[in-house]
């Protein structure tokens, strides 16, 4: 699904959603931001963040902003999770952080189950699940990390401690 934006006079921020079909764009639905909600004003850039998120949760792929003119890709929101703090033998006695480990992502969904394992889900459904030892350390690839950190992209992930 596909969207245009615009502002709607001094008052709100405007979407319709539509749909590509063979016999050419379907209307799906529509609505606006109020840019007073509550007798409180908010800027015509928070009306766009709402609208966006408005637009995600229908699933639109890509909306054109009328008033500037451009064309945007909506991108799912993802999570990275960044390993560091690692050793080879999970009884080793550490003296330092240990080894940085990989950033591993992007993933839409970081689930924790049973206090034991992560699973973790891309965009197109790919599973990738890491396990806790009896130790708690995070296997992964033959290495065992004591730490994690999750981040909303790849260049927010910062170095283990150390």
């Amino acid at each position: 699904m596909k969207a245009n934006v615009y502002k709607g006079g001094s008052h709100c921020i405007r979407y319709m959603i539509w749909k590509d079909t063979d016999n050419g764009p379907t209307h799906q639905t529509s609505g606006s931001v109020p840019l007073y909600p509550d007798g409180k004003r908010i800027t015509e850039e928070e009306g766009r963040i709402k609208v966006l998120r408005i637009l995600k949760r229908q699933g639109v792929k890509a909306y054109w902003d009328l008033d500037k003119v451009t064309h945007h890709r909506i991108e799912p929101d993802t999570v990275y999770l960044h390993l560091y703090h690692g050793r080879l033998d999970p009884d080793e006695d550490m003296e330092g952080f240990g080894t940085e480990g990989p950033l591993l992502g992007p993933f839409e969904t970081v689930q924790f189950t049973y206090a034991n394992q992560i699973r973790c889900i891309s965009a197109d459904g790919e599973e990738k699940w890491l396990n806790w030892d009896d130790n708690q350390l995070i296997l992964h690839e033959g290495v065992y990390y004591g730490d994690c950190s999750f981040h909303s992209n790849k260049d927010s992930a910062f170095v283990g401690l150390g």
